[in-house]
């Protein structure tokens, strides 16, 4: 299966440009009436949703809230990306994202997971030979704290992957309101060092490690940048 993507990442694009365009046009979701605008920017309780898909072999699967917890327990991820980024004053990108990866024989569960939060994009995750992974994936923070951060505190994670949620959680909305653009730069760096803790919540591997040296590195950046130069963020 063959797939090509296009992405819209920048908030300001996202708002400026795609909502309105978007809000003339009906949004292919089981909600076909709800603009755009609807989606993004209401909160939405989805905690007794329910519907009926096909599963590969042509059987009922029933997709409901808890089943999306319980999957998400299991297979979901819930990160805080940090990436390189030389054009932004403090060097660096913050990036919430909500993942599941599945094989190609459960394709249909990530398109079911999307049209059940009406939002997301399903792509490849990586390819070789023999095999094709797909990822269900949300980076957009108005979508995570008004549709993801609502439903998962309402419909709770169970294993310790809960723990991992509410550390998340935090920092999304914290990176939302820009609160960690507050007192600079004591407010980044506290952002990233809760970060590194949010991190330690995982299992420990030399990823971890890594995420770790990296928010290392960019404190030591950010207490080098003039406050000054961080007011127009705000």
């Amino acid at each position: 299966m063959n797939k090509n993507l296009y992405k819209v990442e920048q908030k300001r694009d996202t708002n400026d440009i795609c909502i309105p365009k978007y809000d003339n046009y009906v949004i292919p979701t089981l909600d076909k009436t709800a603009p755009a605008s609807k989606i993004l920017n209401s909160k939405q309780d989805l905690s007794g949703k329910k519907f009926t898909v096909k599963d590969s072999f042509g059987r009922d699967v029933v997709m409901s809230a808890d089943w999306i917890a319980g999957f998400t327990d299991g297979e979901g991820t819930l990160t805080i990306n940090i990436n390189k980024n030389q054009t932004l004053t403090y060097k660096f990108q913050i990036q919430p994202v909500f993942i599941i990866v599945q094989g190609e024989a459960d394709y249909y569960l990530l398109t079911a997971i999307a049209n059940f939060f009406g939002c997301g994009s399903v792509t490849v995750n990586r390819k070789d030979k023999t095999s094709v992974r797909y990822q269900y994936r949300v980076n957009n923070l108005e979508l995570l704290t008004n549709i993801f951060i609502p439903f998962f505190d309402k419909v709770s994670l169970l294993t310790k992957k809960k723990d991992e949620y509410f550390f998340w959680k935090d920092l999304v909305i914290e990176h939302k309101n820009k609160t960690n653009l507050d007192s600079w730069p004591n407010s980044m760096v506290a952002f990233l060092e809760k970060a590194k803790l949010w991190k330690c919540q995982g299992t420990q591997t030399k990823q971890t490690e890594s995420y770790i040296e990296t928010c290392d590195k960019y404190i030591e950046i950010v207490k080098s940048i003039p406050s000054e130069n961080i007011e127009r963020l705000k």
